[in-house]
This record gives C-alpha cells, sequence and structure tokens, in this order.
C-alpha cells in the first residue's frame, strides 16, 4: 500500500459510496486507476469494506479491554481467543500484558463468561479488565453487534 492508495481509501472512507469516477476527479487521476487499485486492496485484504456503528446507540452494550498475560507463545494462544465471539479486536503489545483483547459485552454476567473462556485457554497465565466508562468514537462492525446480541440471547 503507497500514499496514492491511502488517499483513494482515505476519499472513499469519508463519502457515502463514491463512485471510482467522481475520487478519480477529485484526485485528479484515472477512474480506471482508482478501480484497480481499490480491487488489490480488497482482494489482498490491506482494506476491509464494514459498516461501523457508533457503540454509544446501543446502550446495552459495554467495551471492555482485556489485558492478557501468557506463559507460552502466542501463536498457540491467539487462535483460541479469537474464536470468542465477544472478541472484536486481539493485539500482541509490549508492556505489562503480552496481548490486549478489545471485547464487547451485554452484561457483568457475559464480562465474567468471555474473562473465564479466556482465562482458561491454554497459556493464558493472568488478565485484568478495564471496562470502558467513556468512549471518544470507538466504532465496532455493525455485522459483530448483531452476532453480540444473539450470543446474548443464549
Amino acid at each position: 500500500m503507497d500514499d496514492l492508495d491511502l488517499k483513494i481509501a482515505k476519499m472513499h472512507e469519508n463519502q457515502i459510496y463514491p463512485s471510482s469516477r467522481d475520487v478519480a476527479q477529485q484526485m485528479g487521476i484515472a477512474a480506471s486507476t482508482v478501480r484497480r487499485r481499490m480491487s488489490r486492496m480488497f482482494e489482498s485484504g490491506e482494506l476491509e469494506s464494514k459498516m461501523l456503528a457508533d457503540i454509544e446507540e446501543f446502550p446495552d452494550l459495554y467495551i471492555t479491554v482485556v489485558g492478557i498475560l501468557l506463559s507460552i507463545s502466542p501463536d498457540k494462544c491467539v487462535p483460541e481467543i479469537k474464536k470468542i465471539p465477544s472478541v472484536l479486536y486481539l493485539m500482541g503489545v509490549t508492556g505489562k500484558y503480552d496481548l490486549i483483547a478489545v471485547v464487547v459485552i451485554t452484561s457483568r454476567k457475559m464480562l465474567s463468561k468471555v474473562t473465564r473462556q479466556i482465562f482458561d485457554i491454554e497459556g493464558v497465565s493472568s488478565l485484568e479488565t478495564f471496562v470502558v466508562i467513556d468512549n471518544y468514537g470507538f466504532r465496532v462492525p455493525a455485522g459483530r453487534l448483531s452476532e453480540l446480541f444473539e450470543q446474548a440471547k443464549k
């Protein structure tokens, strides 16, 4: 991904369903260049097209950040943690923890269930949760929200 790719992606991000022609006109390049680059970026996974929802519109959802300390290589734990439906994002980090998970929950009971699921994974030695009380623009893929609501019903 180069500078032109980033500019094209930003133009798409700032507009609702912009045409390749509109983006090309605004950037002063050919529409075929925009289409070709966008196709390549989507096919390679460099970009994803997701509808993002403002979590503040859903008062029954809570963002929780989970710091995870491992006793073994992350390669052995990460695939299992990513299978947990409430885990939206999982990142390797420096500092006190080896991994940080961003989790969306609907209740304390669900938080307890999710943290137990994470802790039960082989190689997880400890974890600490941080419930977000003020959200400054974090958005969640809308498709994941419907999955979370379904999970909460179970």
